[in-house]
């Protein structure tokens, strides 16, 4: 039986929107067909999708997983100082003069998300990681530690945010 590992490093626990709703319909369906699903996530809150999910289906959110929430740490909490210390003084874009400072919450966040789906591909072995958006394909990626496993990439919104207007 093939199994497939649907990562999604948005929000999943208990959102209505149209990307949750198709990778619940997606799951449930290749459920139904034989195959073996996997839904992951990495969300503050606990729970499951607002959307049903077949009982076939497993569902883990890794920020309950794998040793404490990263989002209740003094790590998370310094991550964010950082990022509002950088905003209010380099603006959103985090620039200060012509050096460009990466995000340190969206650092810490990847980081970690990227080590717990790694413990996660070990355990759960999937044959095929689909992702969500190219934030989810980017930790996936990450996350294979040479593994040969291949990772299809999802995106769910207007094309022009990724190719531009002047395409």
């Amino acid at each position: 039986m093939k199994r497939i590992l649907i990562v999604d490093e948005n929000q999943v626990v208990g959102y209505t929107g149209g990307a949750e709703k198709i990778i619940c319909e997606l799951a449930n369906v290749l459920s139904q067909r034989g195959y073996k699903l996997a839904i992951l996530c990495m969300n503050k809150e606990k729970g499951l999708p607002w959307h049903p999910l077949d009982e076939k289906v497993d569902f883990f959110n890794l920020a309950h997983e794998q040793g404490g929430n990263p989002f209740s740490s003094l790590s998370w909490q310094w991550q964010r100082a950082k990022r509002e210390l950088l905003r209010a003084l380099g603006g959103k874009d985090l620039k200060i003069g012509s050096r460009k400072f990466a995000d340190p919450k969206r650092k810490y966040i990847e980081d970690i998300f990227s080590k717990r789906l790694q413990y996660k591909i070990r355990e759960w072995k999937p044959d095929v990681i689909l992702t969500i958006d190219a934030d989810s394909a980017y930790i996936a990626l990450s996350a294979l530690d040479g593994k040969d496993i291949p990772v299809i990439s999802m995106y769910h919104g207007n094309p022009l945010d990724i190719q531009g207007e002047d395409r």
